[in-house]
């Protein structure tokens, strides 16, 4: 009976204990634990007074014989799983997604979120800081801007260009930009490809730079190895891989450059506004009055199809169609061309040279229909003509095609205003842009428009001077009823 009273009482404690000493407390407390802590800590102090002299020397001996208490810490993989468990409850979606890309950015490397060293834009040294290439690194809009050397074997960048270094430079001055490169001495900085992010991080939040060059070792080849420049890594590429997110700024072409995901609904920069304040300075995409002065008394005076007795164009509608023409400014990079190529050019006319209104270098190409006049503001033309491959180089106020203005004539048996139109004119040479050049194209288009013009200036100079005789004649008629009578005819009148 004693026995049984025990294990009765042993049982009802144990009860008593867990309902009043855990499940209750748990119950009401779990909900504003930090509430109820806050509160309650004094009684906790007591306690750990009152009872340490126990407690203490117990946890000792313990620790002696078990060994200290292991602390769990949790791996990279088990927060992982914590902030998913977490997400879009305890945690917002945008701050989860970042503490993710944050625990995932020291197991990635430089090679895997680095930009392509081919879709990098970069200058060469030994260009000219002139008023074309300081709007060409305008509208690019980057900060920061790897340079190389053309002259050396490999195209190594040997600096880095702050565009904020440009602020002080005057364009009219032409100073090379090998000589800005080495007043300020920005060296860049070269990594490799499996360098960890999180190391560049670090590097980057230094200061030194925000910008670094990515190469590799080359064994290809029966040569040496040599070091190649395969990409660019930024601090901004950095941030995009922790925030697991693009950053478009006002000057990004891609959302992505890897996927070629280009920025949808930017439109280009106006830059008019800047050439309107100094028009001496930036280059025009249209002719100044000037140059507008110029071109319009050289191709009267030189150019057959403009020669007052042959031009199909009055004055005024010859200088609105200059006005209106394309001026094209084209940026030329120190390249080396064999005279193989330059041959090739006049015997493959099928082959695809870029022309200059979409970027490339080639102003015409043989045995290829244009549509364009030309005429050379600045800049020199390489001429490639005959099978031979004859060279010539042309340079200011050189006239290309104007024969795509030959054969258009009026149609006199249309009831309806016509003109006939030959067949597009085929050059027979080619010619590339060797030089920054800024070139002016008109089309056949504006010289039709113009040739429109032209013909209705003289229908409204028609009416005109027909109103003006019609004005005359009856003013005289007017002058004839008026005329005072002399006294002969009254006379005669009277003898009547």
């Amino acid at each position: 009976m004693e026995v049984t009273s025990i294990w009765i009482g042993f049982g009802i404690t144990a009860a008593l204990v867990t309902i009043f000493g855990e499940l209750i407390p748990q119950l009401f407390v779990s909900r504003h634990a930090l509430y109820v802590s806050a509160h309650t800590v004094w009684l906790a102090k007591i306690l750990i007074l009152l009872t340490g002299i126990v407690t203490w020397p117990l946890s000792k001996l313990i620790d002696f014989f078990i060994g200290a208490e292991i602390s769990h810490y949790m791996t990279r993989d088990e927060l992982r799983e914590l902030l998913a468990l977490h997400r879009g409850k305890g945690v917002e979606n945008n701050a989860a997604k970042i503490m993710s890309g944050a625990l995932d950015l020291s197991g990635k490397q430089v090679k895997e979120i680095m930009t392509p060293m081919s879709d990098v834009y970069r200058l060469e040294v030994n260009q000219k800081l002139d008023s074309t290439l300081l709007m060409d690194v305008f509208n690019k809009g980057y900060s920061r801007i790897p340079c190389y050397d053309a002259k050396r074997k490999s195209d190594q960048t040997i600096g880095l260009l702050m565009v904020k270094d440009l602020i002080l430079v005057d364009p009219k001055d032409s100073i090379p930009l090998n000589t800005l490169l080495k007043l300020y001495g920005r060296a860049p900085v070269r990594v490799f490809p499996d360098e960890p992010l999180n190391k560049m991080l670090d590097m980057f939040k230094s200061g030194s730079t925000h910008m670094a060059i990515v190469h590799d070792v080359n064994n290809e080849g029966d040569g040496d190895p040599y070091y190649e420049e395969i990409g660019v890594l930024t601090l901004e590429d950095i941030i995009e891989t922790i925030l697991q997110d693009n950053i478009v700024d006002e000057t990004d072409v891609y959302i992505d450059v890897h996927k070629k995901e280009k920025v949808f609904g930017r439109k280009e920069r106006d830059v008019s506004a800047l050439q309107r304040l100094n028009r001496r300075q930036l280059p025009e995409t249209i002719l100044t009055p000037q140059e507008l002065s110029a071109v319009y008394f050289h191709l009267r005076g030189n150019v057959p199809v403009f020669k007052p007795e042959i031009c199909q164009l009055s004055p005024g509608a010859l200088r609105k169609m200059l006005a209106m023409g394309e001026v094209v400014q084209v940026l030329v990079e120190a390249k080396t061309r064999d005279n193989a190529m330059e041959k090739s050019v006049s015997r493959a006319p099928g082959t695809n040279f870029v022309d200059i209104a979409r970027g490339g270098q080639y102003l015409y190409v043989k045995n290829r229909p244009t549509e364009f006049m030309s005429v050379v503001l600045e800049g020199r033309i390489k001429v490639t003509a005959g099978l031979d491959g004859f060279v010539i180089e042309q340079g200011k106020w050189a006239v290309f095609c104007p024969e795509v203005f030959t054969g258009l004539e009026w149609d006199e048996d249309e009831k309806e205003d016509r003109i006939r139109e030959p067949a597009a004119f085929k050059p027979d040479f080619s010619a590339r842009v060797t030089t920054n050049a800024r070139i002016l194209r008109v089309s056949r288009k504006k010289y039709i428009e113009a040739m429109k013009a032209t013909k209705n200036e003289a229908k409204t100079k028609t009416s005109i001077d027909g109103s003006i005789g019609d004005l005359k004649a009856a003013a005289g008629d007017e002058k004839l009823l008026n005329v005072p009578q002399s006294p002969a005819s009254t006379a005669d009148v009277k003898s009547i």
